[in-house]
């Protein structure tokens, strides 16, 4: 998507970023370009019920098309995170959207597995860049003393998102068709590439001198040498792999297991999102304000709480009652769906912005082995088991402690790297 350029740009920038309100203006729009990236993964899977009958594909097979969306974003999160730092959020992060639009719209080309594969693995490589992107656009315009926050409303644009996809496409697509669905969302992609395009301004102030900007493999050697960001790449690893078992695998849990109907069961992955967007808010402004400023201690509670929802989840049977099954839907959104704002937060604030987005891609790229290995293992799980879920819900509970443990790791000061790494 190409950028504006000239004088009229340039004095349109400079109104923009004089303009009292900019920084809500560059929020906005970090959430906005945040939910049009998460459509890659959270409109997709509201429509693999409708791709599992057409295909008659197996749930590995479905948790197989989140892995293709991963997989492909090991080998672009790196580069592309590096790609922001050394040539602005502005330049790259339009090109991006425009072209996850492109791929939304090949879905409709094919009727065969592989297809949907491929498809979701073009979409893979170019999803690395969404979240450190926005990440940045709000660390630049944010307060620090309201940073959480902010990146709690920008991180809750993906259960918005998804919150919004799972009580609307299932019944457009029952009516319509998942191509013509996928399609449409390709144009959403378009246009808030577009936006992005047009409006967003880097903070003047925070501009990065060209000899502050490090090289690739310098960069890289600072960020990967740094014992919190080893601890944050575990943390993420498993944490980011029990989200997407969620957004894989619930609708499919709600529909087998406990006999909902596919829009009651799409209505309880929809509390899920919203429960996340609470969450994501709440959790910031805690961090912000009781907690002044601390992640690690705020990230603690959420995951403790997340061992024992995902724990509750294994015992959960067609008898219990309903009210029971949506407080526990609800507490998975507000932890396992709920730490990301407070966790690239983190990240941000030990590496300093010269390093936020080769961190963020370096970040991205590990954690991508979660949900490569975590969503498949755990239908893999149900389907040795004949379709019963307990094991496969104790599993991640594990899991979710074994993250707990992780947390140590993250602990430390606040610090931006230095050129010799010190």
């Amino acid at each position: 998507m190409p950028v504006y350029n000239g004088a009229m740009a340039e004095k349109t920038g400079k109104v923009l970023t004089a303009w009292r309100w900019y920084p809500l203006m560059a929020v906005v729009l970090a959430f906005a370009s945040q939910g049009a990236g998460a459509t890659a993964t959270q409109g997709l899977s509201t429509v693999y019920v409708f791709i599992q009958d057409e295909l008659s594909l197996t749930r590995w097979q479905l948790g197989l098309i989140t892995t293709s969306v991963f997989a492909a974003g090991t080998l672009t999160a790196l580069p592309g995170g590096w790609a922001l730092d050394r040539y602005s959020v502005r330049r790259v992060y339009p090109l991006m959207l425009a072209f996850m639009g492109v791929a939304f719209m090949t879905y409709s080309l094919g009727d065969a597995f592989w297809h949907i594969l491929l498809t979701s693995a073009f979409m893979g490589c170019l999803l690395p860049v969404s979240n450190p992107a926005a990440s940045m656009m709000v660390l630049e315009w944010a307060p620090p003393r309201m940073r959480g926050m902010a990146m709690g409303l920008k991180q809750a644009a993906v259960p918005a998102t998804g919150m919004v996809c799972a009580a609307v496409i299932p019944s457009l697509a029952d009516a319509l068709g998942w191509r013509p669905v996928l399609f449409g969302l390709g144009f959403v992609a378009l246009a808030v590439g577009l936006l992005v395009g047009l409006f967003y301004r880097p903070k003047p102030s925070s501009a990065i001198a060209s000899e502050d900007r490090y090289p690739f493999l310098q960069g890289l050697k600072l960020v990967a040498l740094d014992r919190r960001m080893l601890g944050a790449s575990l943390v993420s690893i498993i944490m980011i792999g029990l989200f997407f078992v969620n957004v894989t695998y619930l609708i499919l849990f709600l529909r087998e297991s406990m006999g909902f109907s596919v829009a009651v069961a799409g209505l309880g992955l929809a509390t899920f999102h919203l429960s996340s967007v609470v969450g994501r808010i709440l959790w910031g402004v805690i961090s912000d304000g009781p907690m002044k400023g601390r992640r690690v201690p705020v990230l603690f509670i959420i995951f403790s709480l997340a061992s024992v929802v995902l724990f509750a989840m294994a015992f959960l049977t067609p008898e219990t009652p309903r009210v029971f099954v949506w407080v526990l839907v609800s507490g998975l959104g507000l932890t396992v769906a709920a730490f990301q704002g407070l966790f690239y937060t983190h990240i941000a604030e030990v590496v300093g912005p010269a390093l936020t987005g080769t961190a963020l891609g370096f970040n991205g790229t590990l954690l991508r082995f979660g949900p490569i290995a975590i969503p498949p293992a755990f239908g893999l799980i149900v389907d040795r088991a004949d379709g019963d879920y307990q094991v496969a819900w104790m599993v991640t509970a594990v899991l979710a402690l074994l993250a707990l443990l992780s947390l140590r790791l993250m602990a430390g000061p606040k610090e931006v790297a230095s050129r010799d790494g010190s």
